[in-house]
């Protein structure tokens, strides 16, 4: 587990991880969420990502962004977590994951 607000072991699924970015899935999705981070020139981490979680009735969903004070690696943690919190939002409302609840976007958002 990556962090305080991660779901259980088994609903968060670390599919690969490197100094780019990290790809991770929930539950028995099969969709793979890519994030990706980049530093620009003022030094502000952003990490941008392929898809949203928007389970029915959980609200807007979250996105990475920027992170002005957390080095890649702590940012992109932060970004999972965001993510977790949202489908975990789901589960507490009672809801059963499936597909829909993966909004993909249509190039890699962030920041």
């Amino acid at each position: 587990m990556i962090g305080q607000s991660q779901p259980s072991a088994d609903m968060l699924h670390l599919v690969s991880r490197d100094a780019t970015g990290a790809e991770i899935r929930f539950g028995d999705c099969a969709t793979v969420i890519r994030l990706r981070v980049s530093t620009d020139d003022k030094g502000v981490v952003r990490v941008a990502q392929s898809h949203w979680i928007s389970p029915p009735d959980a609200g807007r969903p979250n996105r990475a962004g920027s992170y002005t004070d957390l080095a890649a690696g702590p940012a992109l943690a932060a970004a999972i977590g965001a993510l977790s919190s949202q489908f975990r939002r789901g589960l507490n409302q009672g809801h059963t994951p499936d597909e829909s609840w993966f909004v993909s976007t249509p190039v890699l958002v962030g920041g």
